[in-house]
C-alpha cells in the first residue's frame, strides 16, 4: 500500500499498489495511557475536557476540510508525516496539534 500524508485536505489518504484509491483517514484520536495517567493526576483538566465540545457543529460556511480539522479534536489538523513500524502499524504525525497517531490493522 501507499500511505500520503494529505496536509492541504487534513487526512491521510490509503492507495493500493497500484495508485488506486482504498481508504481515507480523518484522524480518530482517543486518550492514549499516557493521557489517562495525565487525566487522574489533574483531575481539573479531565473535569474542563469533560465539559468542553471537542466535536462541535460547525456552521455550513466553515464546512472545509481545514476548518472541520482545526475545530474537531480528534481530527488530523497537518498531517505531515506517515511511517509504518515492522510490525505494520502505521504512525500519523501531525503538525498544529503537536501529536501523532498510530493504527493498528485489525
Amino acid at each position: 500500500f501507499i500511505y500520503v500524508a494529505d496536509w492541504g485536505n487534513e487526512r491521510v489518504q490509503v492507495l493500493g499498489p497500484d495508485g488506486s484509491f482504498q481508504l481515507i483517514l480523518r484522524g480518530e484520536a482517543t486518550d492514549s495511557k499516557w493521557a489517562e495517567d495525565y487525566f487522574a493526576s489533574n483531575p481539573e483538566e479531565k473535569a474542563e475536557r469533560d465539559v468542553s465540545n471537542l466535536l462541535p457543529e460547525l456552521p455550513a460556511h466553515l464546512n472545509t476540510p481545514y476548518h472541520v480539522s482545526s475545530q474537531t479534536e480528534p481530527y488530523f489538523w497537518g498531517p505531515v508525516s506517515v511511517s509504518l513500524d515492522g510490525k505494520g502499524r502505521l504512525y500519523v504525525a501531525e503538525t498544529n496539534r503537536h501529536r501523532f497517531q498510530v493504527y493498528q490493522k485489525r
